[in-house]
């Protein structure tokens, strides 16, 4: 969701919203060379979405509920919300909504090893 870590950047540019420790463990990139230790044929299918945001309110719920991912919760606390807002609620004001690119997929394994 690069556009999320975009505007957090634009925002605050100490913002670390990556899940890179997330997907490293286990994703996209990381799964097919893991799955090919259990199984002979492991085979990635992508999925394309995306998300049409049209109002501010629920992007900054998620943003702001997103604990443990990076460090947005040490960052954007106490009076830094209120401004927060402000300028989610600004972006929505110029253009009426944001688009978010979704990278998501699934792994299709046969023939344990």
């Amino acid at each position: 969701m690069k556009e999320i870590i975009d505007i957090l950047h634009d925002f605050d540019e100490t913002i670390d919203f990556a899940q890179d420790s997330i997907t490293k463990a286990f994703g996209l990139e990381s799964g097919k060379t893991l799955l090919t230790g259990y199984f002979n044929t492991v085979e990635l299918r992508r999925y394309e979405d995306s998300l049409h945001i049209t109002e501010p309110k629920p992007l900054v719920d998620y943003i702001l509920s997103s604990q443990g991912i990076g460090n947005v919760n040490d960052v954007i606390i106490d009076e830094r919300i209120e401004q927060f807002n402000r300028y989610i609620t600004e972006l929505f004001s110029q253009n009426g909504y944001i688009d978010v690119r979704k990278d998501a997929g699934m792994f299709i394994s046969n023939d344990p090893i």
